[in-house]
């Protein structure tokens, strides 16, 4: 037998003896506190105190839209998924403690979004009673009736009052607002042939359903203030303080003899691990040799590059002509930017699977097209085998195809960031025969493109270029 580190004998000695070091290290790591879960839970303190902070400016119209909110709901969302995560390391206690602590998130989660719903409520509550109000003062005005300069008073007392609850409310405020709606409803009743009760009836209904609305908001308000969360964040870690007690006792025992098998097992720990690393090696080198691009599905710049010296091999011996058509995306740093790389990448993939179909169609009709992606948002287009009487025409037909794939909508989301494509086009064996040239003269006719306006094709012409 021959002593290699590759050799699978040396690897299940080094397993079995180290079966013993490594079930001891992973139960004394499992003693020592879980840091990372009460990071965790830190993290849930300060991103709960953050939401209600974020809660508390929507509602007094600091802040008037709720993106700071929901950006603090989104950042909760994922330090709660990262919790989850974590449930499998409990005890059973601990376990259940950490799934009401969950259930108390979804509920407070259900609860900010009926927040939303209702602020949105309150605020065009807050915009129509002004109009209501401004016509009921025009129609009172204009007919100068009796009574009708303490039904525009008490309207007016109505409206001032809805602005100074919605932003200072409190019991005293709410009882007055209710006792000014019941004014005017009574004066409503006292002017029953009054020819703008319709009008008066529409602003008392919508005063109503603004109290209405703002009760139901504060009580949604007083339940995410006073969430039990943090109270039920403690008893975890309580418990998790216990368990830890209890297994630094019996840890402190077996580190001793760790320390003793770790020096017995060092070699043969040693060697398993070059065993392991020139595995991993394999594995890694295996990737890197994939021709395939693991994003999109498209073949990567490895087997293009392969594909086109088997094209040009081939001009070489059936006298045939070939294109290479450069495809950059328009428009695409911008969904980077603005919705995240998580959304950029759903772009690419709609793309790839736009021009695979492409690919597919074109191959049917007997065409040589092949697709791949170069990186980033760059993709690249080889058309080989075709006549020389017929380039010009297929190229112009796959270049327009491209062209309306890449502009056509990807979901309303990306439609403000106007993604089109800017393509290049070059030629061969005219042009060039060499694998670099040809790339680089496809970059230059797509930069001209890009120069041009995007969302167009340049050809690649020796004279202009050069």
């Amino acid at each position: 037998m021959k002593w290699r580190t590759d050799n699978p004998y040396i690897t299940g000695i080094a397993l079995i003896l180290a079966v013993p070091f490594i079930w001891l290290y992973a139960f004394t790591a499992t003693q020592n506190p879980d840091y990372e879960l009460r990071i965790l839970i830190s993290d849930i303190r300060q991103r709960d105190a953050e939401t209600a902070v974020y809660l508390l400016r929507s509602r007094s119209h600091i802040d008037n839209d709720f993106d700071q909110l929901a950006t603090a709901q989104k950042n909760m969302k994922k330090t709660m998924l990262a919790f989850n995560s974590y449930l499998i390391e409990l005890n059973e206690a601990e376990k259940k403690q950490a799934i009401i602590v969950h259930q108390l998130y979804e509920l407070y989660d259900n609860k900010l979004e009926r927040f939303k719903t209702l602020h949105a409520k309150l605020s065009n509550s807050l915009r129509f009673l002004p109009k209501l109000a401004t016509k009921l003062r025009a129609a009172l005005n204009k007919d100068k009736l009796a009574g009708n300069h303490d039904t525009i008073q008490l309207v007016d007392s109505i409206l001032t009052s809805t602005f100074s609850f919605r932003l200072f409310g409190d019991d005293s405020m709410l009882a007055s607002l209710y006792n000014k709606v019941e004014a005017l409803k009574a004066l409503i009743y006292q002017q029953e042939h009054s020819t703008h009760n319709d009008l008066l009836y529409s602003f008392v209904s919508h005063a109503e359903m603004f109290l209405l609305f703002r009760q139901q908001e504060a009580l949604v308000v007083k339940f995410i203030l006073n969430n039990q969360l943090e109270n039920e964040l403690s008893m975890l870690e309580q418990k998790m303080r216990d368990r830890h007690v209890m297994e630094d006792e019996f840890a402190q025992k077996i580190r001793y003899f760790l320390i003793g098998y770790s020096t017995l097992l060092f070699f043969i720990i040693l060697l398993f691990i070059i065993n392991r690393r020139h595995l991993l090696k394999s594995v890694l080198t295996h990737q890197m040799l994939s021709e395939e691009d693991q994003l999109t599905g498209l073949s990567n710049r490895r087997h293009f590059i392969k594909k086109l010296n088997y094209a040009l091999q081939a001009v070489k011996e059936e006298k045939s002509h070939g294109a290479l058509i450069f495809i950059d995306l328009d428009g695409f740093k911008a969904v980077n930017d603005n919705l995240g790389h998580n959304e950029g990448d759903v772009v690419l993939k709609s793309i790839s699977k736009r021009l695979k179909q492409q690919s597919s169609a074109n191959q049917e009709r007997g065409i040589n097209h092949f697709v791949a992606r170069l990186g980033g948002d760059e993709f690249v287009i080889l058309l080989a085998g075709l006549p020389k009487d017929n380039i010009q025409q297929e190229l112009h037909k796959v270049t327009e195809q491209t062209l309306q794939l890449c502009s056509q909508s990807l979901g309303e989301k990306y439609n403000i960031f106007s993604i089109t494509a800017s393509l290049g086009v070059v030629t061969f064996p005219e042009q060039s025969m060499d694998v670099t040239d040809l790339l680089h003269f496809a970059d230059l006719a797509m930069y001209q493109s890009k120069k041009q306006g995007k969302n167009c094709c340049n050809f690649y012409n020796t004279d202009i270029y050069v």
